[in-house]
């Protein structure tokens, strides 16, 4: 059984700590259980160091399966970055470090750089975009050993002036993501996981640049092959995704995402190698999944991510995830994310997202959770099957928005009897009592409070319904 050969093969890597070197510059293959060693170095090496963050359930995020939140939110920089940049730098030579670092990051990256370089007293040229999140940056020019340059543009403009800088100093350039020790150092997460919970199923890990991901995937494919690993992207920086697709490294136009830890142009040579033998799948969400997700683990698990570290969580809330009864794991990246930023997604409403019913038609549906009030609004007959209209006639359309209605209701955490107000509005006044036909026996004893005759309704739409729930007294 491979879980028992790799337990020997550590038992003897503790007792003979051979390590392999493998450059960034490498293209030769690499394969899971060859790069055990390295991860397992990185292991002891980061044991102190990086906290073994906490493997949470969360049985709010979803009903059918098992969901589990790996918090490197914990860590003391705030994010999972602290692993493979302390695990890189602490493999410089003595005699090179006189030399000094640069590297380059959206933030997070940047403070694991600065970390690792005020505990092993190594000077660092560290630039970033003047975009990154105010949080981010005054957490990097906290660091005594930091020089902290601030660059105009994307990460891609600061990757260029740090190269530039590497080039004319001799500085040691420390890469965000695509170098083997960064790599193995991000692999702990996926250790950690799979000796938490060895049975997991599903790990689910935000993409930007891929050394998160490509280190899960080494670490969790050469413990347990039969865990699937899934990334997840925003559909407004799915560089990997697309790379994926065309079968090589492709490089962004524009980006432009609220999930800024993974604004990367361009995936590494590396990690789009290792994403392409070892990642099962990857998804992509929209910018309002993620701020959705990030509100719901504000307000309902009470933990603050940023638009990164809530990725994972956007595909599960958006159903973007498939089976049933499954043990999910949720990567919870980073938490560093600015205040106002979080007050603004939070306050802005709580967009509820379901699979059994049209979280949105057009301008004609939305549902929103404001405290203990939920209004549902502008629901026509949507299927949500096929996204087409249903029926012709007024009963089978307020039938189907009915149900929508219901499954809205039941993802938001309600149910019908906490209706408190509805509202209709039909093409003909005239069918009003079919319409309270029907309704009735979804909602009894919460007839209709008014009608009026709309004839903005979408063509073919004969009924749309705006409904108010509360839960408690709705005073």
């Amino acid at each position: 059984m491979k879980r028992v050969a790799c337990f020997f093969l550590l038992l003897q890597l503790w007792v003979f700590p051979a390590v392999p070197v493998l450059s960034g510059a490498e293209k030769t293959e690499i394969s899971a259980e060859q790069s055990l060693p390295l991860i397992f170095n990185a292991v002891r090496t980061l044991d102190g160091v990086a906290k073994k963050s906490d493997l949470v359930k969360a049985p709010q995020l979803d009903g059918k399966n098992n969901v589990y939140l790996k918090l490197e939110t914990q860590q003391n920089i705030g994010a999972f970055k602290i692993r493979g940049a302390y695990f890189m730098m602490s493999r410089i030579p003595l005699a090179q470090r006189a030399k000094g670092v640069a590297t380059c990051s959206a933030g997070n990256h940047a403070q694991g750089v600065g970390f690792a370089a005020d505990k092993f007293n190594i000077p660092a040229t560290i630039f970033l975009p003047k975009s990154s999140p105010k949080k981010k940056i005054s957490a990097v020019q906290s660091y005594k050993n930091v020089r902290a340059v601030l660059v105009d543009g994307s990460f891609n403009d600061a990757k260029a002036a740090c190269e530039k800088f590497v080039r004319e100093s001799g500085a040691i350039y420390v890469p965000p993501y695509d170098d083997m020790d960064v790599i193995a150092g991000q692999g702990t997460v996926g250790w950690e996981i799979m000796h938490q919970l060895p049975q997991a199923d599903v790990v689910l890990v935000p993409i930007g640049g891929g050394g998160l991901i490509s280190g899960v995937a080494l670490a969790v494919k050469a413990l347990n092959p039969k865990c699937r690993v899934i990334g997840v992207q925003s559909v407004a920086s799915d560089a990997m995704a697309r790379s994926l697709k065309e079968g090589k490294p492709i490089t962004l136009d524009k980006i432009s995402t609220v999930a800024d830890g993974t604004a990367v142009a361009r995936p590494g040579d590396i990690t789009f190698q290792i994403c392409r033998k070892y990642v099962d799948a990857i998804v992509l969400v929209t910018e309002e999944e993620i701020k959705n997700a990030i509100r719901v683990l504000y307000r309902d698990c009470h933990i603050t991510a940023e638009g990164a570290g809530a990725l994972p969580v956007a595909a599960v809330l958006s159903g973007k995830i498939s089976g049933e009864k499954q043990n999910i794991v949720c990567v919870v990246s980073g938490g560093n994310i600015d205040p106002g930023v979080l007050q603004s997604i939070v306050s802005s409403g709580n967009v509820v997202s379901t699979s059994d019913a049209p979280a949105a038609a057009g301008p004609y549906s939305q549902a929103v959770k404001a405290g203990k009030f939920l209004f549902i609004s502008g629901q026509i007959a949507i299927d949500p099957k096929n996204g087409q209209l249903a029926g012709a006639d007024i009963k089978t359309q307020t039938a189907q928005v009915m149900k929508n209605i219901q499954a809205i209701l039941s993802a938001a955490g309600y149910d019908h009897s906490m209706v408190v107000k509805t509202t209709c509005f039909l093409a003909d006044i005239r069918d009003f009592a079919a319409f309270n036909e029907v309704y009735g026996k979804y909602f009894s004893g919460k007839p209709a409070r008014s009608c009026a005759a709309a004839s903005a309704l979408p063509k073919g739409a004969l009924v749309e319904v705006d409904v108010i729930a509360c839960k408690g007294d709705a005073d």
